[in-house]
């Protein structure tokens, strides 16, 4: 075996896999997935093709085209990652991937994370041909200092979605003004005693909480050359913000009055509010119009967002995603591979495939969206021009001073009022470039070197046992389902890395806990990560603590744990009785007995804690892992 590894690891370091890393940092991270403590892929690598990167950030979703491309051509095998993180307006957690790597060859990017230094690490396409076969505009609204490092994915709409058999039951109507909106809203809560939720404004993120309120108020706001006249002299210096921009505030406070904006609704998780909308829990929404709902699509449908005056309502638009190829070393195999991913994406039929069947609009010359029943609803108002995209409050490439969502935030605590919140625009809203002054944030702890996803997922695990002083600790790895996707970084760890730490799809108010397992549930428990599909598994082995493993990731589902024992190598009594650390929600219910505790504080609470205790940090080296690549 030792010698398989060799084999492997030389002829990785042959294909120029580990680009961007030291010497002394190869044994870490190799494509082939053959490394002692890190796991990329789950899928069994096939050394006889040649291996792509490919990763998203944000809510990109290739899925359907990267396995499609391999499909086309056999002889490339994409190896997927999401490394998002966590909140997207603290952190930009790949911008540390691109530093440190592994680099991936291929990024699908939502547009929130286009940085300032995309010549830095991405491939210009300003001269490549693929370009021209883009629209005009969207190349532009990707372009930086005059060069183009993205190729556009098609735009979304953004609007109001609703539950049609609930309207239809209490015989609501959808409102053509705001007025309108908070009066059903209220009558909603009236009608279902509560039980229904009229709106969730998903205000956990930025750009849809202020999207909503500009397009409530857009035609006061931005619309028409008045208003956007208006802008443009605000940008320049000329034109004061808080009586032009008091209308946006105004709504605000509305909302909140209303109890349609409050502070549960700033941590909302995603996955819960979807889920109780499509239960009927939530009547309406705030959504991005590209989710196809298959047989459920008649329950559902799209609106305008109703403004303060009209009645046909607003959409606002963004680029869905765009894609970058990073730069790095590549043998002639590895840039055949990316240049063929870049023509394939760059096809129409393929830009045809990426809005087929979904309410989006390509940026691609030449391809037009399909009929599509669940754009009925706001097709007149696209026809009229009255969609949008946010407008950036920036100057010189410098963000404004003021910032709404915080603004908002402060609101919503009862520190700022309206007018208040106002006139943050109107005090120095500006800096100008040569005066920024960039204060680093606190470090709140030190990596003494870069630590990989699973050895990032055991330092959870381990806070997880420690915390709750429990036998062993568990976390899923490297999954998208409240497991760790993401890596510790050499160098400071700050809030906003720890942010980007948190696992996603936590349910709404869950906490850590202490369970009580027996050994046959353990057992059990460590063969099926609970996961969010049909049969409650997941595609993945979880991290853990005061366990020694040897595993096999690409064994079959159900079949990676080889050895499981305690972590001083006794094995384990499947009649004992074990105390378990996890989150809750991340073992399924048939593996617990009892839970025996639950614990006070967020995940970032928690780990800052531990962050602070341990001061340096290194990866945990006690050998609790074997994996087997055979």
């Amino acid at each position: 075996m030792k010698k398989v590894m060799l084999v492997l690891l030389c002829l990785a370091l042959t294909l120029g896999i580990f680009a961007g890393c030291n010497p002394k940092d190869v044994p870490k991270v190799t494509l082939y997935g053959t490394a002692d403590n890190e796991i990329l892929t789950y899928n069994k690598i096939d050394p006889n093709k040649t291996q792509l990167m490919v990763s998203i950030t944000g809510n990109a979703s290739i899925l359907d085209i990267y396995k499609d491309f391999e499909k086309k051509n056999p002889q490339y095998q994409v190896i997927y990652m999401d490394i998002t993180g966590g909140n997207l307006n603290t952190a930009l957690p790949y911008l540390d991937w691109l530093e440190h790597g592994p680099t991936p060859d291929i990024m699908f990017m939502t547009p929130q994370f286009r940085g300032y230094a995309d010549n830095k690490f991405f491939v210009d396409f300003s001269t490549n041909p693929v370009a021209d076969r883009y629209q005009t505009e969207a190349l532009n609204s990707l372009s930086s200092n005059g060069k183009i490092y993205s190729l556009p994915g098609p735009s979304k709409i953004d609007c109001m979605m609703y539950n049609k058999t609930l309207f239809e039951q209490y015989g609501w109507q959808m409102p053509n003004t705001f007025e309108e909106f908070i009066v059903l809203c209220n009558k909603i809560t009236a009608d279902t005693d509560g039980a229904v939720k009229p709106w969730n404004p998903d205000a956990k993120y930025e750009t849809k909480i202020v999207g909503a309120i500009q397009a409530f108020a857009y035609t006061q706001l931005f619309g028409g050359i008045e208003n956007r006249t208006w802008y443009n002299e605000f940008l320049a210096g000329e034109a004061a913000y808080a009586d032009h921009m008091q209308p946006f505030y105004d709504i605000v406070q509305t909302l909140i009055d209303n109890d349609l904006l409050n502070e549960s609704y700033l941590k909302y998780s995603t996955s819960t509010r979807w889920k109780e909308f499509l239960a009927g829990k939530i009547a309406m929404v705030n959504a991005s119009a590209v989710l196809n709902f298959g047989d459920a699509t008649d329950d559902f449908a799209y609106a305008p967002f109703p403004y303060t005056s009209g009645n046909l309502g607003y959409v606002t638009t963004e680029m869905n995603y765009n894609m970058s190829v990073v730069k790095k070393e590549r043998n002639a195999k590895q840039q055949e591979a990316v240049d063929c991913f870049v023509e394939y994406y760059s096809s129409k039929a393929v830009q045809e495939k990426l809005i087929e069947d979904r309410p989006l609009r390509s940026n691609f010359k030449g391809v037009e969206a399909e009929e599509n029943t669940l754009m009925q609803g706001v097709q007149a108002a696209v026809d009229a021009g009255n969609q949008f995209a946010l407008l950036p409050f920036t100057k010189d490439g410098h963000k404004a001073n003021f910032n709404a969502y915080k603004n908002i935030e402060a609101m919503v605590a009862g520190t700022m009022t309206a007018a208040e919140a106002a006139a943050t625009g109107d005090d120095n809203p500006f800096t100008p470039n040569d005066e920024v002054v960039v204060v680093p944030p606190t470090a709140i702890a030190t990596a003494k070197e870069n630590f990989t996803i699973l050895e990032t997922s055991m330092y959870i695990a381990d806070m997880y046992r420690e915390k709750a002083g429990a036998d062993i600790g568990l976390i899923a790895n490297n999954t998208l389902f409240r497991g760790n996707l993401m890596k510790i970084f050499k160098g400071d760890i700050t809030a906003g890395k720890i942010t980007t730490l948190k696992p996603r799809s936590f349910a709404n108010n869950t906490k850590l806990a202490k369970y009580s397992m027996t050994g046959r549930q353990l057992l059990d428990a460590m063969n099926a990560p609970l996961g969010d599909r049909p049969n409650g598994t997941s595609n993945c082995i979880y991290a853990f603590s005061g366990l020694k493993c040897t595993v096999a990731p690409w064994n079959a589902e159900g079949n990676r744990m080889l050895s499981v024992t305690l972590a001083d190598g006794t094995p384990i009594d499947e009649a004992k009785v074990y105390t378990v650390a996890a989150w809750q929600g991340t073992v399924a219910d048939a593996y617990i007995t009892e839970t025996i505790e639950e614990y006070t504080g967020s995940f970032e609470q928690l780990l800052t804690a531990k962050l602070t205790a341990d001061g340096t940090i290194s990866p945990a080296a006690d050998g609790r892992i074997t994996l087997k690549w055979d």
